[in-house]
């Protein structure tokens, strides 16, 4: 289960940091 939690804990990462640029672009 080591390596679901840890795929899943990079996809949330992910899309933070995909929804904190789109933030920054819109200006937001």
């Amino acid at each position: 289960s080591a390596l679901p939690d840890a795929g899943d804990a990079a996809a949330e990462a992910k899309a933070a940091a995909e929804e904190f640029r789109a933030g920054l672009g819109l200006g937001r």
